[in-house]
């Protein structure tokens, strides 16, 4: 109830995190084979993770997550451990987006008489949040339109579209990779009142920039930007690396601040393509 009431972006975000994390883990295994030589072939995964994050998305604004919500609430009963923190991820998703400043409680009890009720059905949904879910699940494939999913790879540059569900509504990005070491994304972060713009490039790992003009507040109906970005530099000393990352506030996909930060990471570094060498 505090994190709905004190951070709505947060709480929104969580119920998109998990498909966030996995395009981030695909789009970083994918410029370690452009730029790194990685030999592991990926393309199944690739294909798994875009295809179920499509039919995830598209299946909340359809009767089945009724149907499943249904079968989820009589299975835990009165039983508040066994109960997940949201449910169905996008019907959450998109009903919490819409509705920043609705007290949680107003789920009212859960059917058992034990408890709120966490989660939402497609039929809470209203007529413009039920089309609002079905137009991402479309625009979600978007993110097929890779030719790392049909081992395209080799050559000086290479590039993919992507879209990506945020606290704030989506961001539709353009990927390039261009060889040698050069990472170009360009992004338009998209809410319910207009577009605002962002860029980023990395050199291999170890330098990145980006600047970005987000919602004010990083919520849907915000009609006011801010200007932020992000800069990291990353340093190796043989198989050991350092890095400091700091940002301003606003949204960065696979960064868990919203808020302006400061990480600094310590570690040791082994590339696949090192590895394969070693091997050889």
């Amino acid at each position: 109830m505090r994190m709905k009431r004190d951070h709505p972006s947060d709480f929104v975000r969580a119920h998109e995190a998990g498909i966030e994390g996995e395009h981030a883990m695909v789009l970083r295994l994918e410029r370690q084979h452009f730029f790194d030589g990685a030999t592991s072939w990926n393309v199944p995964l690739y294909l798994l993770v875009k295809v179920n994050s499509i039919a995830y998305i598209a299946s909340g604004s359809t009767s089945e997550a009724n149907r499943l919500t249904d079968q989820w609430e009589r299975d835990e009963g009165t039983a508040v451990s066994r109960r997940d923190f949201t449910g169905h991820d996008f019907t959450a998703w998109v009903y919490d987006l819409f509705r920043p400043d609705e007290p949680y409680t107003a789920r009212g009890m859960h059917p058992s008489g034990v408890g709120l009720r966490r989660y939402i059905r497609e039929s809470d949904l209203t007529d413009a949040e039920r089309a609002y879910l079905h137009r991402q699940g479309r625009l979600a494939m978007l993110n097929l339109l890779d030719p790392n999913l049909v081992s395209v790879s080799g050559g000086r540059f290479n590039a993919a579209a992507a879209h990506v569900l945020t606290p704030f509504g989506y961001t539709i990005d353009l990927n390039s990779f261009i060889h040698p070491k050069l990472f170009v994304a360009l992004h338009d972060y998209v809410n319910h009142e207009r577009s605002f713009p962002g860029a980023e490039a990395a050199l291999e790992d170890r330098i990145r920039v980006a600047l970005w003009r987000q919602p004010a507040h990083q919520l849907f109906r915000d009609r006011g930007g801010r200007l932020g970005g992000l800069v990291s530099a990353r340093v190796h000393l043989q198989k050991f690396f350092a890095e400091v990352e700091a940002k301003s506030a606003g949204w960065v996909e696979g960064n868990v601040h919203l808020d302006r930060s400061i990480t600094l990471r310590i570690g040791r570094a082994i590339r696949v393509s090192d590895a394969a060498r070693g091997r050889s």
